[in-house]
């Protein structure tokens, strides 16, 4: 069984703030819940009907694009990573029978009392909330996540290789600083290696250095901030403690191709 999952985002959105996306994807798990509306999901060209009720599961890499034809909608959306639980998988679209039905509705109660937690009484608008905002008992909610990603694809799809465990903490251990810093040396003596011994061992099974990977789990850690949490540039470089905008932006554009500014305005976010 896959262990559970850890939620980036969550949010509830109404008519007033959706619209239909462009072609996108990302590298972790999404599950919308859509409790109103008329929608359609695009995927691999073919556009695929969500009545009301439905779930949609929309794993990572999954190029899509949520499509609305009218103004009355109700959405509950999920972002979460989950290890072990790893292949390619295909988007799905159900209706949820009685034990799926339950897990959707637990979570969305939780949610609810979250919403209610922080005052917000007029949920019209949206909601959308990062993973420093959740709730004490989300864990709950990584679980049931996860339960509902067993019973949907355990049977169905047939998993990778689990990833070697040295690269699973280390990007464990990159994703707690929150994208600050982090050297090679404090990874290697956490993960229990010696640098030179970890450096090797990357460089054989990701074909990169030690560095790059870090950096590269840096870079999706910022473009998430500035693509989901609509985090602003200079917070974005700041929470990630690089020494200013400038240095932000030359390490952005070394992994994207395009400087943060750009990003943003040629990408929507939430």
């Amino acid at each position: 069984m896959p262990s559970a999952a850890q939620i980036l985002f969550w949010g509830y959105d109404t008519s007033v703030n959706l619209k239909t996306d462009k072609l996108h994807s990302h590298d972790f798990w999404q599950v919308d819940f859509i409790l109103d509306g008329n929608i359609e999901v695009e995927v691999d060209r073919k556009r695929i009907k969500v009545p009301p009720n439905n779930i949609i599961i929309i794993p990572p890499g999954k190029r899509h694009r949520f499509i609305y034809h009218d103004e009355l909608k109700k959405i509950w959306s999920l972002k979460f990573e989950i290890e072990n639980f790893s292949g390619d998988y295909a988007v799905t679209n159900f209706f949820p029978d009685f034990e799926l039905g339950l897990i959707r509705d637990n979570i969305i109660s939780i949610l609810q009392k979250r919403i209610k937690s922080r005052s917000v009484t007029d949920v019209s608008q949206g909601v959308y909330v990062s993973n420093d905002e959740l709730p004490q008992d989300n864990i709950l909610i990584d679980h049931l996540l996860s339960a509902m990603l067993e019973k949907q694809y355990a049977t169905k799809e047939v998993a990778k290789p689990k990833e070697a465990e040295f690269i699973t903490a280390t990007r464990r251990l990159i994703h707690q600083h929150n994208g600050k810093p982090v050297k090679v040396d404090e990874i290697a003596k956490k993960v229990g290696y010696s640098k030179g011994h970890l450096s090797a061992l990357f460089a054989k099974h990701t074909g990169m250095p030690l560095k790059t990977f870090i950096d590269r789990e840096r870079f999706f850690i910022a473009r998430n901030l500035l693509l989901y949490y609509n985090a602003h540039i200079s917070k974005t470089a700041d929470m990630m403690e690089f020494p200013d905008v400038f240095c932000f932006s030359k390490f952005f554009k070394r992994f994207h191709g395009k400087s943060p500014r750009e990003f943003i305005k040629k990408t929507r976010g939430f």
